[in-house]
């Protein structure tokens, strides 16, 4: 009578091969719909004050690679499915460019387009480790770094474990001592393989069902009123909105009124204001929401997403309430 979804994650029994997860299935197909561009990539770029010491951050990134298997995890296509290889681990190198060459008026800007070549360059799934660094030196005590993972090997989550993890290991080097890291009970392959054999026992059955239910009818898009006409490229923009202290308070005011989150009420102002656009009264909202509901997932780098669609009806008029 025990429910195996409790059990812990088994280690798996092949060390260096394993299947995609659903998520990473999901963004291989669009990769290779992709192919040969930056879809996927996940760049973040810092600018350093102080002492800094390549060689011990190159130790460093090295140490949380060998550490996440996920970080150093080829693709290749067997038996025409995709299939996860882990390789050994090796040390990575990090390439220091000394921008102290240029005119002082040109440093900067000159960094800015490094990062924005970096942040570009596709990675080949097939024979490179997805995480990649690049330090660039613009003063005596004034520094860049731009790393790049890909979303295939990472989610926000992971980005913030690769960040912490790597602080904690370049802090312990730079003491002198070894970095402590506690020992990880699975790795990202051993989720993949446990989910799949999940999914293949009929476990999520029922909540297949569910969605299948909920998403029966819907509209295949929405009718928005371009200003232009839909374009191929997979280049994107994104808008950032900063509310105001005041608003912010009154929009956790009205959430709690309404015993809901403030996603929620953001997610009905969304919604109204999508069918003032389109008039339809049945509308579906994409959104993204984390899978890491196992305490073993949860010091694990690699990517748990799970794409929802939000279905609601706006039949009868309703009030935003």
């Amino acid at each position: 009578g025990l429910d195996p979804a409790q059990l812990p994650i088994p280690r798996r029994a092949d060390a260096f091969v394993a299947p995609l997860s659903t998520t990473q299935q999901r963004l291989w197909t669009s990769g290779r719909i992709a192919e040969g561009t930056s879809y996927g990539n996940v760049p973040m770029a810092f600018r350093l004050r102080g002492s800094l010491n390549f060689e011990w951050l190159a130790k460093a990134l090295s140490l949380v690679v060998a550490r996440h298997e996920i970080l150093r995890t080829t693709y290749t296509v067997e038996d025409g499915r995709p299939r996860q290889r882990v390789q050994s681990a090796l040390p990575i190198r990090v390439p220091v460019e000394d921008l102290r060459l240029l005119p002082v008026s040109e440093r900067v800007s000159r960094f800015e387009s490094r990062v924005a070549e970096e942040a570009r360059r596709p990675f080949d799934l097939s024979s490179e480790a997805l995480l990649r660094a690049t330090g660039f030196q613009l003063e005596a005590a004034e520094w860049g770094l731009v790393m790049v993972s890909h979303h295939i090997a990472t989610d926000g989550w992971g980005a913030r474990l690769l960040l912490d993890e790597l602080s904690i290991a370049y802090r312990a080097l730079a003491e002198g001592r070894e970095p402590e890291l506690p020992p990880l009970a699975v790795q990202y392959a051993d989720y993949a393989e446990w989910e799949l054999e999940r999914l293949e026992s009929g476990e999520f059955d029922a909540q297949r069902r569910y969605w299948v239910e909920r998403l029966t009818g819907a509209p295949r898009q929405l009718a928005l009123p371009f200003d232009f006409p839909p374009s191929d490229s997979v280049a994107t923009e994104s808008a950032k909105i900063a509310l105001s202290p005041e608003l912010s308070d009154e929009l956790r005011r009205l959430s709690r009124s309404r015993g809901v989150t403030p996603y929620v009420t953001v997610l009905a102002v969304l919604t109204v204001l999508l069918q003032r656009s389109t008039r339809q009264n049945d509308m579906v909202v994409g959104t993204i929401l984390s899978r890491r509901t196992r305490s073993e997932t949860e010091p694990l780098i690699g990517n748990f997403g799970n794409n929802l669609l939000l279905r609601t009806s706006l039949d009868g008029d309703p009030s935003l309430a």
